[in-house]
């Protein structure tokens, strides 16, 4: 895009950053890849949204031409969405290139530093129950149901609850870090023979496990909004008539006015906190995390990949 005509010259600053759970260290091989185009090298801060459409068809039409260079296929741009993206596809790889804010950078950089608090045992807890809730067909933001960003928050608010995250968040620290070189945390490769060390994680991540589940479980989101900027449940009653109708409230960290679940209907509530419940007595009854994500793989669809929604 930075030596096509259409973009050269009118954005010398353009850059790309990845974000989501691919640039979290969250994400799983199958995850799609979601990048941040900023035209303005500065959150297109000056960039007005009736440009955006024609910007989408301009970059659709540069990564469509052979002079790209890329075999990209399935493209398809969604302007009207509330952050603008062109869906594609490059070999295996599916992606969502968005002219947002910066926002999404911030989000990724949040998570991802929480992750890095103690990698080897948040890394895991993120991917299982990540690949649980889409195998169980609860992450499915479109269908009314959480997306993978909503189960990565009630992550982190169920850590902070715990003492194993702080409970405030250097917010201002990650919006000015955002995503540096350094890339995301890796997780540990455990020794290749050593099956106590096997045993050991997975039992320290079963009774993570086991917490997450009782946590959300017994949240009440009839009256309270799950929130880890203020590493406390905010009353619903303090906002507006919207927070208090909605099923399922977790508050963006960045954008406050947000709730990410406000997808989420009656309808996909009930469906998501009997998975959870589910979930927690099988785990209760003695049954390990891999007879838990056998059971959802069998009897769960899937869903889409959680991005703020």
């Amino acid at each position: 895009l930075r030596a096509s005509d259409a973009f050269s010259a009118e954005f010398p600053k353009l850059t790309m950053t990845i974000i989501g759970t691919s640039g979290s260290g969250l994400g799983r091989k199958a995850s799609d890849l979601d990048l941040l185009l900023e035209l303005d090298g500065e959150g297109n801060r000056e960039l007005c949204r009736s440009r955006i459409p024609g910007l989408l068809a301009a970059a659709e039409a540069t990564l469509r031409s052979s002079c790209s260079g890329l075999p990209v296929e399935d493209l398809e741009a969604v302007p009207t969405a509330r952050i603008p993206l062109l869906r594609g596809r490059h070999a295996d790889v599916r992606f969502d290139l968005s002219i947002g804010t910066r926002c999404g950078a911030w989000n990724t950089a949040l998570l991802r530093r929480c992750a890095a608090a103690d990698a080897a045992k948040i890394l895991p807890l993120c991917a299982v129950l990540v690949a649980w809730s889409k195998a169980q067909g609860i992450n499915d933001s479109p269908r009314g149901l959480l997306s993978t960003y909503s189960v990565l928050l009630m992550v982190l608010a169920y850590l902070q609850a715990e003492g194993r995250l702080p409970r405030e968040l250097n917010l201002a620290a990650h919006a000015q870090e955002g995503l540096g070189p350094e890339g995301p945390p890796a997780l540990p490769e455990p020794p290749t023979e050593d099956t106590s060390y096997a045993q050991e994680h997975e039992e320290a991540l079963g009774r993570l496990l086991i917490g997450f589940f009782a946590f959300i479980g017994s949240f009440r989101w009839d009256a309270w909004i799950l929130s880890p900027r203020c590493g406390a449940p905010l009353p619903r009653a303090l906002r507006s008539r919207v927070w208090r109708v909605q099923p399922l409230c977790v508050e963006d960290p960045f954008e406050t006015h947000l709730n990410t679940c406000r997808r989420v209907n009656p309808r996909g509530q009930r469906k998501i906190l009997a998975a959870f419940d589910s979930a927690l007595r099988s785990l209760l009854a003695g049954r390990g995390v891999s007879t838990l994500l056998s059971a959802a793989g069998s009897g769960g669809g899937s869903g889409s990949s959680g991005k703020p929604s």
